[in-house]
């Protein structure tokens, strides 16, 4: 659900500076983690490779109904 939120212009500035205070106050405690980087790059690993299998079997699954069998139904019946 999307909403839109007017702040009164006289509040704007205090608005924006609690709003970037909050998100630099939990924000940046989680990017100094020292596990950090070492998260980051484990989830994008698996979500590529998760992303890699599945592409993979899709090509198979493609590579496989290539053959649409005969072109007419000439094979069905015996002459």
């Amino acid at each position: 659900v999307r909403e839109r939120i007017f702040v009164d212009e006289t509040e704007q500035e205090q608005v924006f500076s609690e709003l970037l205070k909050t998100f630099l106050e939990s924000t940046l405690d989680y990017l100094a983690a020292p596990n950090f980087p070492e998260q980051l790059m484990d989830s994008k690993f698996k979500k590529f490779s998760q992303e890699y299998q599945v592409k993979k079997e899709l090509d198979k699954l493609v590579e496989e109904d290539d053959d649409d069998g005969p072109a007419d139904f000439s094979a069905c019946f015996k002459d």
